[in-house]
């Protein structure tokens, strides 16, 4: 590594606190637009992706509680993402079931690695009362299954961009929209991370 790139590594360093809420939370709300790009390009390098195809996307969410507003920022892998990993990993995944419970559609999916090494995971997603939004919902429910059979054995621990609306649901957060959130620097500099 040159003296140039060393120093401009340095240079964007996060101090110990951001460190920590991104290891113990996953979120990166601390990190600088500049960290940010780091982070993500290092975190797509680390599983061979390419950073400039924008693998991996964020998402910032606010939640008041008791007067105190708490932002948190997260990584997510979307649909593209799964498919390169499946790619570069040689993942084959196999949809086992499909099966519909009190007006949700389930897919599991079984994901194979070249070793043999196996993991299965499900896509649940509820049905419309309309024929399109049903049909929605069945190829919602496989593209589910499949991204997280894929971050599940390949042993990705980000989430993955159908999970966003249960931590809203689960955590009283409510999504900042683009236009408000702070990342609008890394979008236009068209790298990992954008709203």
């Amino acid at each position: 590594m040159t003296t140039k790139a060393l120093e401009k590594k340095e240079a964007i360093k996060p101090d110990a606190k951001a460190i920590e809420a991104i290891i113990l939370r996953g979120d990166i709300s601390g990190l600088n637009p500049e960290q940010k790009i780091a982070y993500a390009n290092e975190l797509a390098e680390r599983v061979g992706l390419d950073p400039l195809t924008a693998p991996f996307k964020s998402i910032r969410f606010e939640r008041t509680y008791k007067g105190q507003v708490t932002v948190k920022e997260i990584m997510y892998a979307d649909k593209g993402t799964a498919e390169q990993l499946r790619r570069l990993h040689a993942v084959t995944v196999t949809v086992t079931n499909r099966e519909t419970i009190d007006g949700v559609f389930f897919v599991t999916v079984q994901a194979t690695l070249p070793s043999g090494r196996k993991d299965e995971d499900v896509g649940a997603v509820p049905l419309g009362q309309y024929e399109d939004a049903r049909a929605n919902a069945v190829m919602k429910a496989h593209t589910k299954a499949k991204r997280r059979v894929t971050l599940s054995i390949l042993g990705l621990g980000v989430l993955d961009e159908s999970e966003i609306d249960t931590i809203q649901q689960d955590n009283k957060f409510a999504a900042i929209p683009p236009e408000s959130a702070s990342t609008a620097p890394i979008a236009q500099a068209g790298v990992a991370i954008g709203t």
